[in-house]
């Protein structure tokens, strides 16, 4: 189901609250269907998009209040937050330059310059505000050398993590 309603969502332009609407239905069945039961066994779960890109995208993108998205993300998630965001931080011209690079763009990829420096304003802030649990990495420079960023920071959290237990 959720592949369905991504299908549709980036094919299309809608209105921002049909289009969190959606985005929130595809979370929920996503957060029943597989990442509850893998938690449920001790799985590590990893999302390309979870609740901190919503409020980025459709809150900052969109203008939809954040007050409304996050009362909607913990219903749709039933409450279960991320515990460590990473937020591959690249300067908006250069994310569509290679977005760009990839061939067709979908309808997100697509709106305006001014679209997509808000959602970076969303993420810049959301990173300020929970420093904690939203980690900003590098995103310049090749894909090896930001996959070796990610991996830093994961091992890192990781290595904390077993600390704790």
């Amino acid at each position: 189901m959720g592949h369905q309603l991504r299908r549709i969502l980036l094919a299309q332009t809608l209105d921002p609250q049909a289009e969190l609407l959606l985005y929130m239905a595809d979370r929920a069945q996503h957060v029943a269907q597989v990442i509850t039961p893998y938690l449920n066994q001790g799985a590590l779960v990893l999302c390309d998009r979870y609740i901190d890109s919503t409020l980025a995208y459709q809150g900052y993108g969109r203008g939809i209040p954040p007050r409304v998205i996050r009362s909607l993300n913990r219903f749709a998630t039933r409450g279960r937050l991320p515990d460590l965001t990473l937020w591959l931080d690249l300067p908006v011209e250069q994310g569509l330059a290679r977005v760009g690079n990839r061939g067709s763009l979908d309808q997100m990829e697509q709106a305006s310059i001014e679209f997509h420096r808000a959602v970076y304003q969303g993420f810049a802030d959301l990173a300020r505000a929970q420093p904690e649990r939203v980690v900003v990495v590098n995103a310049q420079g090749s894909v090896a050398q930001v996959a070796q960023r990610i991996q830093g920071v994961l091992s890192t959290w990781l290595d904390h993590q077993l600390l704790k237990h």
